[in-house]
């Protein structure tokens, strides 16, 4: 269960906010962009610590895979679909999240692409035949002999389906029993592959393997706790290869929960948690940054589903404020009213209002003297191309990631506060050194997923929605940063660099 912050309402008005200045830089003149998140898997291993002991790790081009590796990311996934129920995973580079690496991690994956091997070489074929039995615990028959004639056709029982699909001679008949899910599936999945012709059976057999590998690759991908890490790394390693000179931009990386926030030195999370995080009381957090001059705080925190949440938000927000360098996160479909952007990108739609107390604390936070050092942005952009024969294609089998009409969920997306560090980066790196005509931008390349829906073609949007206008509109209204897909450009562009202040007041950067 998350640790729990401050029950109490956090004031956000205690201090008269600063009068925008030159950007921050460090002692060396450098624009620093430190990235908070979940770089190891504490939310899923349940570690939450404090932060005293913690670090920010400086992330470059050069020692991206060194710096990875250092933290030593780990998850232990359970579920439905996962091989064997759980399994463990250990990241030390960005190619460990690819299905190729996780196919030769899992062991009992391993097996199965062995025992797919074997059976498409004919000299093994009958010894991955034998493999295949034993892991998908369902009888496969060897190739039975061709006989001399051909016996009038007759209606087949199931089983006798099962063991030509599979083939093997039909069994005795015997008292019918009812068909597991396992033997229908394979059925299901060998039917396409029926036929006399020599190696029918080593096809139908691959295709049942290659089925079975998918489902369980699909498990790990789209598992929330997967994405959520693989998104995280994927998106430090956009940053640091977009910048030009290291000595002028920097990217520092600090692995951190929300929930770790409300931990006090003591480590036990049932104690009070520190307030505030001013110079006359700092909190662990705020001397973290303090050290380090950062310019820009670009988080993988989502804002705007609890009370807590919020009220940590307004921690950030004092944090943003003293440290005169601005904070950028996920905002949370539910602050515009809206339960899911890609289910229902139609504004008409976005009728679920928050709960009273989430409400209160989001107004008092938007009319606070830190207001404008925030900014919540939303949709989330799509991170990679699905793998798959027209994305990403994987070596081990023809694997594809997306079935025919693919689910929203299991796209990697990104948190916008990426988009937003990238365009910064762009702009220094334009002349605009003070980021004083910094007012959005544009990030174009990104994957484009073509899908067949209702009968014809479709693009999957590249932020989660095709946003209108009046989407736009009601989002700025609500202190909500917008993230608009381009259409037909495989773009997005940051429309208003917008912060949450109720004055609508353009996100301080100083």
């Amino acid at each position: 269960m998350p640790t729990k912050l401050s029950s109490a309402s956090f004031d956000f008005t205690t201090a008269p906010g600063r009068q925008p200045q030159a950007t921050e830089r460090d002692p060396q003149g450098r624009f620093n962009i430190v990235v908070m998140g979940d770089f190891t898997g504490r939310a899923n291993r349940g570690v939450v610590e404090p932060l005293a002991a913690r670090e920010l790790l400086n992330v470059d081009v050069d020692n991206r895979e060194r710096v990875f590796a250092q933290l030593g990311a780990k998850l232990k996934l359970t579920g439905a679909g996962i091989p064997e129920g759980a399994v463990e995973l250990a990241f030390a580079s960005l190619d460990d999240f690819h299905p190729d690496k996780l196919l030769g991690q899992i062991p009992s994956l391993a097996k199965l692409v062995e025992a797919r091997r074997l059976v498409l070489t004919p000299s093994t074929a009958e010894q991955g035949r034998a493999a295949l039995q034993a892991y998908l615990g369902a009888a496969i028959a060897a190739p039975a002999e061709p006989s001399g004639a051909a016996a009038a056709p007759v209606k087949e029982a199931d089983d006798d389906t099962m063991a030509r699909l599979l083939g093997g001679a039909p069994p005795v008949k015997k008292t019918p029993t009812p068909t597991s899910q396992l033997d229908e599936f394979i059925r299901q999945a060998v039917a396409p592959h029926i036929s006399a012709a020599p190696g029918a059976w080593q096809s139908g057999v691959v295709a049942a393997a290659e089925m079975e590998l998918t489902s369980r690759l699909n498990a790990i991908l789209h598992h929330p706790d997967f994405q959520s890490l693989e998104a995280a790394w994927r998106g430090v390693d956009l940053l640091v290869r977009r910048i030009e000179s290291s000595e002028e931009i920097g990217v520092l990386v600090l692995d951190v929960l929300l929930a770790e926030l409300g931990v006090p030195p003591s480590g036990d999370p049932t104690a009070a948690p520190p307030e505030g995080g001013t110079p006359s009381e700092p909190s662990a957090l705020f001397r973290l940054l303090r050290d380090r001059s950062p310019s820009l705080l670009a988080s993988n925190f989502t804002f705007g589903q609890t009370a807590d949440d919020l009220r940590a938000l307004g921690k950030l927000a004092e944090i943003a404020a003293t440290l005169r360098a601005p904070f950028i996160a996920t905002a949370a479909p539910q602050l515009v009213g809206c339960d899911c952007f890609g289910a229902h990108p139609d504004p008409d739609d976005w009728k679920t209002k928050l709960p009273a107390d989430l409400a209160e604390i989001w107004e008092a936070l938007r009319s606070s003297a830190h207001a404008s050092h925030v900014g919540l942005a939303a949709p989330r952009f799509m991170m990679r191309q699905p793998h798959g024969k027209a994305g990403d294609p994987i070596e081990t089998f023809p694997f594809e990631e997306m079935p025919a009409e693919p689910v929203h969920e299991s796209f990697l997306w990104g948190h916008p506060a990426v988009l937003v560090a990238h365009s910064a980066i762009d702009a220094l790196q334009s002349g605009d050194t003070t980021l004083a005509e910094f007012t959005g931008g544009e990030f174009g390349d990104l994957p484009v997923h073509k899908y067949m829906e209702d009968g014809e073609k479709a693009v999957k949007p590249y932020a989660e929605a095709w946003l209108t206008d009046r989407a736009v509109d009601r989002m700025l209204a609500r202190g909500v940063m917008p993230i608009v897909s381009v259409k037909n450009q495989n773009t997005v562009r940051i429309y208003s660099l917008r912060s949450i202040a109720q004055e609508s007041v353009t996100l301080s950067f100083g």
